[in-house]
């Protein structure tokens, strides 16, 4: 079995900073740490975090990293910004497979819609700071495919509860 958290960026400031540059507002730390805390509650451990390589998302995924005691290097994906459903994709088909449990750090719409592609819910939206977890009842990543997943965790700081 595989599973993959998919995790959306926390809140970011709008200053005029390039979208890229973009860091996190207070707000964003904090939410970002509350959910981080909900999976550690969870028992939760990640063998890969991988991340679009904006700052704001790096910033997120560092903060996750940090609750739950990930001590390895964050990947950095340049495909994850400003991407396509089908690019998530062929980046989780190419995780290695001694990885069962890993975090993709991206950005909302591709998030929300990679995960209603993916798993049998039809999600609306995952907010900034949101999680939404699918396991794939496959040996490989090279198996995961569209409609092939189950949806077993959504939480989001506004949401306040899990599934």
């Amino acid at each position: 079995m595989k599973i993959v958290y998919f995790i959306r960026h926390a809140k970011a400031v709008h200053d005029g900073t390039p979208d890229f540059d973009r860091g996190l507002e207070q707000r964003g730390f904090s939410d970002a740490r509350l959910m981080a805390e909900h999976l550690r509650e969870k028992n939760v451990k990640f063998d890969k975090i991988i991340s679009s390589p904006s700052k704001r998302t790096m910033m997120t995924a560092q903060i996750f990293a940090q609750v739950l005691g990930y001590g390895k290097n964050i990947k950095e994906v340049k495909e994850l910004y400003a991407s396509s459903t089908g690019r998530i994709i062929s980046v989780l088909n190419d995780v290695k497979d001694k990885h069962g449990c890993v975090a993709v750090v991206g950005h909302n719409e591709e998030i929300t819609e990679v995960c209603r592609l993916l798993s049998d819910e039809a999600l609306e939206h995952i907010p900034t700071s949101g999680v939404c977890a699918i396991a794939f009842k496959v040996a490989s990543w090279a198996d995961v495919e569209i409609g092939s997943g189950k949806m077993i965790y959504f939480d989001s700081p506004k949401k306040g509860k899990k599934i």
